[in-house]
């Protein structure tokens, strides 16, 4: 039998307006048996306890995982910074993965580094995200290359779809060339926009020429993907933003341009 090292499988975080949507995700994850903090599930545990205290111990050591939903609610609660704090604490300190970001709008955390993988619900279903973590829960259950690989060339958009969501979820580098190539030429808006989330996901510096490429597509939301994909890369992609803005025909493209200077 496997020994459980920690309390929960899972805590969530997040903003008292966003439960609506944390809801379905935990629900789908009790029904897999993965244990979870959710606070309306620990009433019994929270009363009479000093929270301040208990909630770090929580978010600091008690959970496998923990998953932040990321919101403009979220960077406004006391009690989500505190949360976050203890949940940073930990990441600094384990080499391995712990906070999982997902994200609901725009925000930007303070403090997770540019660095670390995000899901965005605005692409992703919370049902397929509630997955994604069961397969991460799941070492055995992490997808096969060749297996990927073949879903990413399948004719079929919503495999490619699929496949592409878990190349960002579980930063596959290996498949990054055939990603940028879905995100360059695949028939598919939809899935050229989530083929730029997954290298954007990726954070590696070999995409750039793809990334700059991407800005130039005729699809707004894949030139969005691409345009935070180049900002994730960092300040070393300035001098070819403002190529950008001098040389290109393309207004999509330069506004996109524009957008990520600003971000510097």
């Amino acid at each position: 039998m496997k020994m459980q090292k920690f309390k929960y499988d899972v805590a969530v975080s997040f903003a008292g307006q966003d439960r609506a949507v944390v809801e379905e995700f935990v629900n789908i994850l009790a029904s897999n048996h993965i244990s979870v903090f959710y606070d309306s599930w620990e009433q019994a545990e929270l009363w009479g306890k000093d929270l301040y205290q208990y909630l770090d111990m929580i978010y600091s050591q008690a959970a496998q995982y923990c998953v932040i939903f990321v919101s403009s609610n979220y960077v406004k609660k006391a009690w989500t910074k505190h949360e976050l704090r203890s949940a940073q604490a930990r990441a600094f300190q384990q080499n391995s993965e712990y906070i999982l970001p997902i994200k609901l709008d725009e925000t930007e955390l303070p403090g997770l580094p540019g660095t670390v993988a995000y899901i965005d619900v605005r692409h992703t279903r919370i049902d397929e995200v509630a997955h994604l973590l069961l397969k991460k829960l799941n070492a055995s259950n992490r997808p096969n290359i060749q297996e990927i690989t073949a879903r990413i060339k399948s004719s079929n958009p919503s495999d490619r779809i699929g496949a592409l969501t878990e190349v960002a979820v579980f930063q596959l580098s290996e498949l990054l060339e055939l990603s940028s190539d879905r995100m360059l030429n695949d028939p598919s808006s939809e899935v050229r926009e989530r083929a730029a989330w997954a290298i954007d996901n990726l954070k590696e510096e070999r995409a750039l020429p793809a990334l700059l490429k991407a800005i130039h597509d005729d699809n707004p939301d894949v030139q969005a993907a691409a345009a935070w994909g180049l900002v994730h890369l960092g300040d070393q992609v300035i001098p070819y933003m403002k190529e950008v803005l001098q040389q290109s025909d393309h207004p999509g493209a330069r506004k996109m341009a524009s957008l990520v200077l600003r971000h510097f």
